[in-house]
């Protein structure tokens, strides 16, 4: 991921761009995209360039919560949720 943007496209998959504009997927995530929900935003750790670390903020059908990954290194962690939708 050296050098890449990351950036949400289309509500639920994660994608990095590279330099040269090829696009790959880093993971996808299951959300409520009704009324305004769905992926919410996205945060790299203060320290990503030592732990690689992104942070996910989404909507579920029961609420609203927080993911930590690594991109490709397996399924996001649930760090934070219960945030109630409205």
């Amino acid at each position: 991921m050296n050098r890449q943007k990351i950036e949400a496209v289309l509500k639920e998959c994660l994608s990095s761009i590279a330099p040269d504009g090829t696009l790959s997927e880093v993971t996808t995530f299951e959300v409520d995209d009704t009324e305004e929900g769905g992926l919410l935003g996205i945060a790299a750790s203060p320290d990503f360039a030592d732990d690689g670390l992104l942070y996910v903020y989404r909507s579920t059908t029961e609420d609203n919560e927080v993911l930590r990954f690594t991109p490709g290194g397996g399924e996001p962690e649930v760090v934070l949720d219960g945030i109630p939708h409205r």
